[in-house]
Parts: structure tokens; C-alpha cells; sequence
């Protein structure tokens, strides 16, 4: 219900943006509470959990905070549009943003080059190494990680406006990234790059019916993969062979299919329905306040920590805390892998359910505030810095913008702030590189005409999804 109301609050905004900001965050409620949930009763033969109903009222609860503030602090913005390429002046919006698109997807190839020849993407034995060894060439990719995955958001903009040479090189380098994320074993490396390719194709002119058909393909994809993908990286094979090389890595894939016929395996619908749901938010309802009391301001002096680099201090306080809030709950700790605890279940840990309103109302001002100034430099000051910024907020289709207390201040204090400065130094290169002297605010490439076909655009979208 929550993705419909987004959608309708935010239609003037989907001729452009398939999932626009405020769906975003609907979507994680709906396929983690919503989907996740029932899939893991029916993989647990119907069994429910009561505390994962506790999970679902917060979110409900919650959730329309956001809903109705965001859209308040928005609606005096028009439709989101980009600049239509047959005005002149549009050369100095797409000519930048179309050098960024190649630093993107050759940052984002490296990355992963790198991950597979270093073995720091290797999720089998070959890749233990890096519980141990933290730093290494592949730390400046894990930095900046959220580019690898928007990168693929201008993708299509790069296979539109090139020569058959260069469509037919990206073509090849794509399937050739996602064979090797699939070598890695990892679900998101695979998944999260089809996603963004999607929202991509719909933002530089694709058909509503493509789209259609390939959201259809990508859920089946998505409900094979993450069930196929946890037994996939459990064989033999899998965790003796080496990333390095991928053709003896994907040969693992013959084990796969017994594995997931094991009887003795876990349910793959419950496999599914917990990767979906995501965080370990039943633990804390099942124990707080009864076995383990309120956390309250617990380790909230570690903020002031933030800006303190890990590499020169290591002995600072953890501010990415939700693997260590599971250890505390649970006793236990897997090297390799870590839990999740989301905002309302740390709200709830800290502050019971009166914390768990206040925090979500709070946060709701504050991210309404943070993607209107976002949409107002695209309108009102410079188009493409203010596109870069909209697309830096899409980047929470893989990293919800909250999550712990201490961890949603490390996101908005640290990690974006990092990426705003990264992407005002590159957005600076690209417009050195064009000698383009004045970026236009995207208002001054609009008129009525194209406010006329964004329109159009949307009823188009509406036809061919509903």
C-alpha cells in the first residue's frame, strides 16, 4: 500500500525517475516486511513469529511520517525532467555527464577486476584473508563504493549516444561484470547492477513495455538467484576454488543443484524471505526489555569519533554497529558475514516504542529537508551537480539511508558528505575537460513544451505499467 501512495505522491516525478526517492524507501518495507515475512512462513511451514509482526508495526506505524513531510517540502518543484537533447544549450548538461558516465563504469570495472585478482571479492578460502588484512589497492573502491552501482544508472545514456563500436564494447564488458560478480558469489554484486540498469534505461528514454518486461524478468531472476546463490557459495568447490580464476569458480555450479536438493537444507523460501527481510530486528523485540534492558545513549560518545580515520586511530569506537548489537544479543559472531539491526530496531533497544516515533519523525524532517535542497540546486542553480546529487540519493536502493542510531549519523556526517565532496571534484574534471564555461539550472532548459511531453510521459509510464 505505502509503494502505491509514493508512487501517486511523487507521479509527476516518474517520467524520469522509475523509483523516485521517496518509493525507495517504500520498497524496503514492502519487500522485507511485506514479501520477506510471508516468505519465511511459508518456508517455515506456516510458523509466524510473532516478533517479526513487532517489525511490521513499526514500520506501518512509522513510515507515513515520511510519507506526508516529504512531499511537503517538494511539491513546489516541477516535474523532474532532464534536459531535452534537441535544445542547443543541453550540450553543456549531456557532454560532462557523459565523461562522468565512462569514469563510472571504468571505476566500476576496476573495482571489481581488482576484487577478483586480489581476492578480496572472494568469498570462499582464497578471500579469508581479508578478515585480517583490512587495507590493500582495493580500499579505495570500498570507499567510494556506492559509485560501482551508479555507474550502471548511465550506462544506457553511454550505449545511446555512442558509435556501434563502443555500444558493442560496453555490451561486452557488461556481460563480462556480471559473469565475474556472479563468480564472487555475492547476490547484490549481481542483482544491484541489473536494478540500476533498469532505472537507467527509463531515465535516458526507454519504453514503458521494455521496462515492464524486464521488472517481470528481473523479479523471477531475483527469487532463482538468492536462494541459488547461499547454496551456490557452500559447496566444495566453490570455497577450495579461487576467484582468480572464474572458469574453475563457475564450475562449482554443478554442485549447486544437489545442495539445494538436500532435504536437510533450510527452507529456500525462508532462505529468500531473510535475505529479503534483511535486519535482526526479532532478536531485539524477543528480548527487550524482558532479558536484556534499554540501551538508552549507549556508546553514543563514539560519534565524536566520526571524522577520526580508522587507519590512523583503530582503536576508535565502532560506529558501524549492527553486527556487534546481534553478537551482544545472540553470542554469536561469524567472521565473514554480518548481521543488520535497522533504525526502528535500534530505536526500539535504545528508547522502547516512544523512541521508535520521535527518531522516525525527526528523521523524516530531516531527510525531507536534505533531498528538497537536493532538488533545488538541480532546478535552481547548476542542472548537472544537482543531477549528480539526485543520483547519489538513488544510491539507497542497496544502502537504506538509516539504520543503527550510530550508524545513521556515520552515514550523514562521514559517508555522504564524502561523496558529495568526491563528486564535486569530479564534476569539476568534466567540465575542465569540455570547456564548457556555464552550467545552465535545469529550469533554464525547460519550457512548455517539454513540461507538455513530461506529462505525456507520465500517463505514457501509467498505460504501460498498470
Amino acid at each position: 500500500m505505502y509503494v502505491l501512495l509514493s508512487y501517486h505522491l511523487e507521479r509527476r516525478h516518474l517520467s524520469t525517475l522509475l523509483l523516485t526517492p521517496l518509493t525507495v524507501l517504500s520498497l524496503y518495507g514492502l519487500l522485507g516486511l511485506g514479501v520477506g515475512s510471508i516468505l519465511m512462513v511459508i518456508g517455515n511451514d506456516g510458523d509466524f513469529d510473532p516478533n517479526l509482526f513487532n517489525m511490521q508495526i513499526a514500520y506501518v506505524v512509522t513510515f507515513p511520517f515520511i510519507m506526508f513531510i516529504y512531499p511537503a517540502f517538494n511539491r513546489r518543484f516541477p516535474n523532474f525532467s532532464l534536459p531535452d537533447p534537441s535544445i542547443p544549450d543541453s550540450h553543456s548538461f549531456y557532454k560532462p555527464l557523459k565523461i562522468i558516465g565512462w569514469f563510472f563504469f571504468i571505476y566500476a570495472f576496476l573495482s571489481l577486476i581488482t576484487g577478483v585478482f586480489t581476492g578480496a571479492a572472494d568469498r570462499g578460502e582464497a578471500g579469508a584473508f581479508i578478515v585480517e588484512n583490512q587495507y590493500g589497492i582495493w580500499t579505495i573502491f570500498v570507499i567510494f563504493s556506492r559509485f560501482i552501482y551508479l555507474s550502471f544508472i548511465l550506462v544506457p545514456l553511454l550505449i545511446r549516444d555512442t558509435q556501434t563500436v563502443e555500444r558493442y564494447t560496453i555490451y561486452f564488458l557488461l556481460a563480462l561484470y556480471l559473469m565475474l560478480a556472479f563468480a564472487t558469489g555475492s547476490r547484490g554484486a549481481v542483482l544491484y547492477p541489473i536494478l540500476h540498469l533498469l532505472v537507467g534505461y527509463w531515465m535516458f528514454g526507454g519504453s514503458g513495455e521494455m521496462i515492464k518486461q524486464a521488472i517481470v524478468i528481473f523479479l523471477v531472476l531475483a527469487f532463482f538467484l538468492i536462494p541459488f546463490m547461499d547454496a551456490y557459495r557452500n559447496t566444495k568447490a566453490f570455497n577450495t576454488s579461487a576467484l582468480s580464476n572464474p572458469i574453475e569458480r563457475l564450475q562449482s555450479v554443478t554442485e549447486t543443484n544437489d545442495l539445494l536438493d538436500d532435504p536437510n537444507r533450510t527452507s529456500n523460501l525462508w532462505l529468500t524471505g531473510r535475505a529479503l527481510v534483511g535486519a535482526s530486528d526479532d532478536i531485539i523485540y524477543e528480548n527487550t526489555p524482558s532479558v536484556i534492558p534499554y540501551a538508552k545513549w549507549e556508546n553514543i560518545d563514539a560519534v565524536l569519533y566520526i571524522w577520526v580515520p580508522k587507519l590512523l586511530a583503530p582503536w576508535k569506537p565502532l560506529l558501524i554497529d549492527g553486527n556487534e548489537i546481534v553478537v551482544g544479543y545472540t553470542g554469536i559472531r561469524y567472521e565473514r558475514s554480518s548481521a543488520n539491526i535497522s533504525f526502528n530496531g535500534d530505536m526500539y533497544r535504545r528508547f522502547g516504542w516512544l523512541g521508535v516515533i520521535v527518531s522516525n519523525f525527526l528523521f523524516a524532517l530531516f531527510y525531507s529537508f536534505v533531498l528538497s535542497y537536493i532538488f533545488f540546486v538541480y532546478f535552481s542553480r547548476n542542472a548537472l551537480f544537482g543531477f549528480l546529487l539526485i543520483l547519489l540519493s538513488l544510491s539507497f536502493l542497496m544502502n537504506i539511508p538509516n539504520s543503527t542510531l550510530l550508524s545513521t549519523f556515520w552515514i550523514w556526517l562521514w559517508d555522504i558528505p564524502k561523496y558529495v565532496i568526491a563528486l564535486f571534484f569530479i564534476y569539476k574534471f568534466a567540465v575542465s575537460r569540455t570547456k564548457i564555461q556555464n552550467i545552465l539550472p535545469a529550469k533554464k532548459y525547460f519550457s512548455s513544451k517539454i513540461n507538455a511531453k513530461s506529462i505525456e510521459n507520465i500517463e505514457r509510464l501509467k498505460n504501460d505499467l498498470f
